[in-house]
């Protein structure tokens, strides 16, 4: 789990101690594809780094099909919403391809907010680039 930790970008700028905290309550999750990760009200309870696969969300309005609003995949994290505002973003997330995914529990991370900054400091830092560069993607489309 270190050596994992010391690879991705997220953490890159933590210490080895940092690192081996954070993998004390890191979890390797794999789901396989057609699992449904956040259902339309329902807040997911962990923030979730894609390591490899894709995840979909998706939307529906009243009398209408699902629609695709966007697609998650390899260093995208999945709970960013219940995480920042605790409640659903509204949308249905489905895994389209098998996922790995380093999850955090939101608790977990409160620790972390509360006695190793650094480690949230970290995740917070990419949520918003990650923020950023989708707000880009909508406005450039």
């Amino acid at each position: 789990m270190i050596e994992l930790l010391h690879s991705l970008a997220v953490f890159k700028d933590l210490s080895h101690r940092q690192h081996v905290v954070l993998a004390k309550y890191a979890v390797i999750e794999e789901i396989p594809a057609g699992e449904i990760l956040i259902s339309d009200g329902v807040c997911f309870d962990r923030l979730s780094l894609i390591l490899s696969g894709k995840v979909g969300y998706y939307r529906q309005e009243r009398g209408e099909a699902e629609s695709l609003v966007m697609e998650s995949y390899q260093s995208y994290f999945v709970g960013i919403f219940g995480l920042l505002f605790k409640r659903s973003p509204g949308v249905k997330a489905r895994v389209l391809e098998p996922v790995k995914m380093l999850s955090l529990q939101f608790e977990h991370i409160a620790f972390f907010e509360k006695n190793e900054p650094a480690i949230a400091l970290a995740l917070y830092k990419n949520i918003s680039m990650l923020c950023a560069e989708t707000i880009l993607r909508v406005i450039n489309k």
